[in-house]
């Protein structure tokens, strides 16, 4: 086991750590242990909201779940496991959140939640589509299922947040299209109803796994407070992606938003949707690795109106070519010094997209903002963005 890397940030009146750690190939019961047991004297393993285990291809899920079992019990915190091989040569790397608050942790089955002052948060995950011929029937059921999940912390669909979609086989062949394409047109039906216009829809990464169908991961928001604000985000170097000028179906083009802002008194954090090497439409450094690591670190920074990137708190990088790794590597490292991340090998949802990278910001300013009244905090009514119709 690798050492245990954390960021804390302190939201409200709870503390938010990002984790993460590696495991090497043999004795994974073993190694899991230890780590969760480091885990736990940093952070108590009771505050544990939401874990996703990324394996190499010859680990199995259930050569782990015996070490989680006898850390947790049962329920477990939101638990998934995702085929991106991490890139650094580990059997598994896992990445965890914690919320320390006055109130404790609860759990059911693919969902925790943790109430704080201002909001309840609520995270749902471990759950899977079949994406073939009945994509759209497979995803509406995968959300539907969500929706029921959050039924014990009191949460509801329209207050997705941020969501996670790992995809098997992203750009292989699918009708007229390949599987993104057939995956987004199903998202779209089932978003539709709630987000009427696509191009105001929750922060999202669509991204490839190795083996598998689908995985899905949500992050839900339900403010208590009319102080709470939560903002869809669009990028000015970047076309929203329902609009893409790109020879694909309107019903086929992604509905995500570049980001999800959420303002809570004096702390902004924002979640950064998967951002790659993108201006406009158009793919920008064609086979240039550290051309597109550069430009997408250049997307994200204008996300975040003006704050330094040095208070991003994790991210994950997924690397399309594993050979690209010590480039994309380099430059992580130049640009986001100190910041939690995991390296994966995935494929990205554009040919041409040699790497792709998400993450989490947060930073306290000195005072806080004004309060918004509380339409603007109904994730049915979020402020619009420019270029949006």
């Amino acid at each position: 086991m690798d050492t245990i890397i954390s960021k804390t940030l302190s939201i409200d009146d709870a503390h938010l750590t990002f984790l993460k750690f590696d495991l090497a190939g043999r004795g994974l019961d073993a190694q899991l242990s230890a780590a969760l047991s480091v885990c736990d004297r940093a952070v108590g393993l009771d505050t544990i909201a939401r874990q996703t285990f990324f394996l190499s291809p010859d680990v199995y899920p259930d050569e782990l779940t015996a070490a989680l079992d006898r850390a947790y019990g049962r329920p477990l915190p939101v638990t998934s496991f995702v085929y991106q091989p991490p890139a650094e040569g580990h059997a598994v790397s896992c990445e965890m959140w914690s919320f320390a608050t006055l109130s404790p942790m609860k759990r059911a089955a693919h969902v925790s939640w943790v109430e704080t002052g201002a909001a309840t948060w609520g995270f749902v995950g471990g759950t899977g589509a079949v994406l073939g011929r009945a994509g759209n029937h497979s995803v509406q059921s995968m959300l539907s299922d969500a929706q029921r999940d959050l039924c014990p912390a009191g949460l509801e669909f329209g207050q997705m947040v941020r969501t996670w979609y790992y995809i098997g086989n992203l750009l292989g062949a699918a009708g007229n299209g390949n599987r993104y394409e057939l995956f987004n047109a199903s998202r779209n039906a089932v978003y539709r109803n709630q987000w009427p216009n696509l191009c105001l829809t929750p922060a999202s990464t669509g991204i490839g796994m190795s083996k598998g169908e689908i995985v899905f991961e949500g992050l839900f928001i339900k403010p208590h407070q009319d102080a709470v604000q939560i903002s869809w985000l669009d990028n000015p170097l970047q076309t929203p992606p329902y609009l893409y000028d790109i020879r694909v179906e309107q019903s086929r083009k992604p509905s995500f938003s570049r980001a999800a802002e959420v303002r809570i008194g004096n702390t902004t954090l924002t979640f950064i949707s998967g951002t790659a090497s993108i201006r406009a439409s158009r793919v920008v450094h064609p086979q240039r690795v550290t051309a597109q690591t550069e430009a997408t670190i250049e997307n994200m920074a204008a996300l975040i109106d003006g704050e330094t990137l040095r208070d991003l708190q994790q991210i994950r990088v997924y690397i399309k070519r594993p050979e690209d790794l010590n480039l994309v590597r380099d430059c992580c490292r130049a640009h986001l010094p100190d910041t939690p991340c995991v390296y994966l090998i995935a494929d990205v949802c554009k040919p041409d997209c040699l790497v792709e990278i998400e993450g989490v910001h947060g930073c306290v300013r000195a005072t806080a903002g004004p309060a918004l009244g509380s339409a603007a905090t109904d994730s049915n009514h979020r402020p619009q963005t420019a270029g949006c119709v």
